[in-house]
């Protein structure tokens, strides 16, 4: 209806993000060793000007000895070079390399290169930078494959800036990723126990916060339990935020649990609507579907033709800030596989977090009115 190709708009934004160039999520190890002597001709620095693409994990052996990217001396046969890269880049960037040498099964277990863990960003002073700023393939010899914000994964480039709770599912040696888990924060392990004392008295601190209401005139505003819940959830997430060690929830128990509170939150809707349904149509007729098919779509319409007509952003970005208005993280699914990108990722985690703030009172007023 709007004319939109999603896919071929995400991919073109992609591309603007990444100057053009995006990440490849396959990655492998792989070992080579320098047979010709056309190879000889390059040093280190002039390698890695060339053949770098600012992501891969790239290092230079030489009698057991490794040579650090930017160094002036030049190859030599017999020369190892090991790389952790995406699969375009073994075909892509390095291919003309990789044709002066031979590839071999290293002696030693590339098993340990592989190792993958989660690093939660922290540390104020990487706030705001790139993974190419801080240098992190080469410096600490990680190679990020994903960028999660706010449990959405982002389209991650080499320029994508870094904020606070980021988490970045990187491959490396189990003490590269440990240096690169204090220079960003914390390296996350893979645990298996909830922080059970944490989880029941954040419900409770909800449960009383949702109790508190104010009273101006004739209308009195509260959270409620639901907003109580929310923001007890809030304060959690930021302590967690502030050490990781706090309030540890594994994945699959946490999918579980919202899985099971949306059944019931859904069950109890209905109990609670079906009821009196019969009757409400009796007596309303075809005026209430209409009323709720208005209610619902003139929101939404109103919000995509004021983002792109006065507010000029991207139809990916924007159809993502509807989603996360609607806190609706089923329609932000629809998009994201329609769209085969992460990008709207980008525009819904700002709004979403602002609608859950909005969805606490707006009921209050809105029936007051």
């Amino acid at each position: 209806m709007l004319g939109i190709d999603l896919k071929k708009q995400s991919a073109d934004l992609e591309s603007q993000s990444a100057g053009g160039e995006s990440i490849d999520r396959n990655y492998s190890t792989r070992a080579f060793r320098v047979i010709d002597k056309k190879a000889t001709t390059l040093s280190v620095d002039e390698l890695q000007a060339r053949y770098w693409d600012k992501t891969a994990v790239v290092r230079v052996v030489r009698e057991g000895k490794i040579l650090t990217m930017g160094d002036s001396d030049y190859l030599q046969l017999g020369d190892e070079i090991y790389a952790l890269a995406s699969t375009r880049y073994f075909t892509e960037v390095i291919g003309e390399i990789a044709a002066y040498c031979e590839e071999f099964a290293p002696s030693v277990d590339l098993g340990k290169f592989t190792e993958t863990a989660q690093i939660v960003v922290i540390n104020k002073g990487v706030i705001g930078m790139s993974p190419e700023d801080l240098n992190i393939a080469q410096s600490c010899g990680v190679l990020i494959t994903s960028v999660v914000r706010m449990r959405m994964e982002m389209p991650h480039t080499p320029n994508l800036s870094i904020r606070k709770g980021d988490i970045l599912n990187v491959v490396g040696p189990n003490e590269n990723i440990e240096r690169l888990g204090k220079k960003l924060g914390h390296a996350e392990k893979e645990i298996v126990e909830t922080d059970m004392v944490t989880f029941c008295f954040g419900i409770c601190l909800g449960v009383i916060i949702g109790l508190f209401a104010i009273t101006v005139g004739q209308l009195s505003i509260g959270l409620g339990s639901a907003g109580g819940l929310l923001s007890a959830g809030l304060i959690i997430g930021y302590l967690r935020s502030v050490s990781p060690t706090f309030g540890r929830l594994p994945d699959a128990a946490r999918w579980i649990l919202m899985e099971l509170g949306l059944l019931l939150f859904m069950a109890g809707v209905g109990l609670r609507a079906g009821g009196d349904i019969i009757e409400t149509f009796l007596s309303a007729g075809p005026l209430l579907i209409i009323a709720g098919i208005t209610v619902t779509t003139a929101p939404i319409l109103v919000g995509y033709f004021f983002g792109r007509k006065v507010l000029k952003i991207h139809p990916v970005l924007l159809f993502g800030g509807i989603c996360g208005s609607m806190t609706s993280g089923a329609s932000l699914s629809v998009v994201t596989k329609i769209a085969d990108s992460a990008m709207p990722s980008l525009g819904y985690t700002g709004a979403y977090a602002f609608a859950n703030v909005l969805l606490t009172i707006a009921g209050s007023v809105i029936l007051f009115f």
